[in-house]
């Protein structure tokens, strides 16, 4: 997506977005939701980091704007240009799962819910990734990224079990998931329980991902923001960000170091 695009079906004031109904039918019959489509099925297949901006690329489904079909035939010419390459694996690649996770703190105009995301890393690639709006409305950056770490350590558990079951005999998968998010309050939060006015008001769902740490499903860490993979499922980043990120996303860098548990 070009740098900083925010697409949204309201103003930043909070008022639904006009547009003249011709405008939208004149979109809509060059082919936007085809595009979107087939974007979509490149997204979930191939190109992780073309997943935060495909979620504002469907956000506005119904009545596309002239900046969201530019978007998306910008995409277009991105893939295009990335189309002898994919996701790649490796058998010297992490047997330990990595699960890499991020929230943004910029709010849609309307709900004022902020964008999350987080992919798990297996054999040097991704195997599961996501980037979507929150369920809920966070009061800071870091309940945010709390609630980006709750839904990151559901997807780790799923994936250890998983792996428990299949006893594989190479590996002993009751390890703890490293999970790295790049925000400390947060991850101070979930491993000492701690207790502020700033997370007073968190949902308690939210806290499961206390109840994982204590039962050594998943260890959260903290990984620098510029490492942080999972940077481009929150917002729309410029090209050298993109292309920093992207060889350790998808297969073709490495993983960014494991730090050092915070101290207890």
């Amino acid at each position: 997506m070009p740098a900083g695009t925010f697409l949204s079906m309201y103003t930043v004031d909070g008022e639904r977005r006009e547009q003249d109904e011709s405008v939208t039918a004149e979109i809509k019959a060059a082919g936007y939701m085809h595009i979107v489509g087939t974007l979509l099925w490149m997204s979930r297949n191939c190109y992780p980091e073309i997943a935060q901006g495909l979620s504002q690329l469907c956000s506005v489904m119904s009545k596309p704007s002239q900046e969201a079909y530019d978007a998306a035939l910008h995409m277009i010419k991105y893939v295009f240009e990335q189309k002898d390459r994919g996701i790649r694996f490796n058998s010297k690649g992490n047997w330990d799962l990595l699960v890499l996770y991020d929230a943004s703190n910029k709010m849609d105009h309307f709900d004022c819910k902020a964008f999350a995301g987080h992919v798990v890393m297996f054999a040097g690639g991704p195997i599961s990734w996501q980037s979507k709006k929150a369920q809920h409305i966070g009061t800071s950056s870091s309940h945010n990224e709390y609630m980006a770490a709750f839904h990151a350590a559901k997807e780790a558990k799923w994936i250890r079990d998983l792996l428990i079951e299949l006893d594989l005999p190479m590996y002993d998968w009751n390890k703890p998931v490293v999970m790295l998010g790049d925000n400390d309050q947060a991850t101070r939060w979930a491993t000492h329980g701690m207790v502020s006015t700033a997370n007073k008001s968190v949902r308690m769902n939210y806290h499961w991902v206390q109840e994982c740490i204590r039962d050594g499903i998943v260890d959260m860490r903290r990984v620098p923001t510029e490492l942080n993979t999972s940077d481009v499922f929150t917002k729309t980043l410029g090209e050298d960000s993109i292309y920093n990120l992207r060889p350790g996303l998808t297969g073709y860098g490495d993983l960014p170091p494991v730090p050092e548990p915070l101290p207890t």
